[in-house]
């Protein structure tokens, strides 16, 4: 049920956001402000199946008419993947898992096609993004046993900086270093050889992965 509704408007679109009973918020953006329902303008409150209004097409949506939507938990201000909430879908987007690189605290990263013997330290391991989908859940694991899985089905805030969550809290920046690479997990590396296991899952639950063998010095 929905407790009530309110809009931003800015250049042509606007945004609804409506709180329901359950602490969750349903973000309905980049809306058509001329099409807005007058029902919904004057109300606090919406029925089930109400139209809201239409989709926008100014700035960066523009001839696209996208709906931007999020599902926000205000209980534990974390945005969750509307996905968790919505009917599961079997025509779910094939991830890959490839361009493994490695970086080191230092800021220099490493091909691990290209190279197999590392200096031992703290690792950061990442691949190349997917072009439009991002994985439920990433794993890295060193001889079998996981050493980082990051969940990527809630955002959460803290200190005006959003974060995911694995074996410690990982900001933007750490997830993407730049426009290419896109955060597996951390580990550290220590001497001898070892096998490197990485894993993407979808929301599905299907699974890719991929390993290394590695030495360490």
């Amino acid at each position: 049920r929905i407790q009530n509704a309110f809009g931003e408007l800015a250049k042509g679109r606007t945004s609804i956001i409506i709180a329901h009973q359950d602490k969750l918020a349903s973000v309905y953006g980049n809306l058509d402000k001329d099409s807005l329902n007058d029902s919904v303008k004057n109300k606090t409150s919406l029925k089930e199946g109400q139209k809201i209004a239409e989709t926008g097409n100014s700035g960066w949506q523009q001839k696209r008419s996208n709906l931007e939507f999020q599902i926000i938990d205000t209980q534990k201000s974390i945005a969750i993947n509307p996905k968790i909430l919505l009917p599961r879908t079997e025509n779910e987007i094939d991830l890959t898992l490839t361009n493994i690189v490695l970086q080191n605290k230092n800021g220099d990263f490493f091909n691990i096609k290209e190279q197999k013997t590392f200096p031992s330290g703290l690792y950061r391991v990442y691949q190349s993004r997917n072009k439009t989908a991002v994985p439920y859940k990433t794993t890295v694991t060193i001889n079998g046993v996981i050493v980082d899985q990051i969940s990527y089905d809630t955002i959460s805030q803290e200190n005006g900086k959003t974060y995911v969550v694995g074996k410690k809290k990982y900001i933007s920046t750490d997830i993407y270093p730049d426009e290419e690479l896109l955060l597996l997990g951390e580990t550290m590396l220590t001497p001898g050889k070892s096998t490197l296991g990485l894993s993407v899952d979808n929301f599905l639950g299907k699974q890719k992965q991929i390993t290394y063998s590695i030495t360490i010095n």
